[in-house]
């Protein structure tokens, strides 16, 4: 009988025990799921920077292609800083 009661106070102890950890990690589940939350904004902010960055390399290399079907049929020689252009040949 004493070991019988015994034994139920060590599965008492174990259920406190069992129930304080459950509670200690579902805090940090939160946390994590709390950091994840304030990540994902910015991740997504990144994603469109680098989507831009992208469009953005391949509109350059789209205009040089352009340019470069155009070959020397266009030359201009500017002789000042703002807008004099001489001998404009098509």
């Amino acid at each position: 009988m004493l070991q019988l009661s015994g034994l139920r106070f060590e599965l008492l102890i174990l259920l406190d025990l069992l129930l304080d950890l459950i509670s200690k990690l579902s805090l940090h589940v939160l946390n994590g799921f709390n950091t994840l939350i304030c990540v994902f904004p910015q991740l997504v902010g990144l994603g469109v920077k680098a989507l831009l960055v992208i469009l953005f390399l391949l509109n350059v290399l789209a205009l040089d292609d352009l340019l470069g079907l155009l070959g020397n049929s266009v030359e201009l020689h500017v002789h000042c800083s703002f807008s004099e252009i001489e001998n404009l040949e098509l």
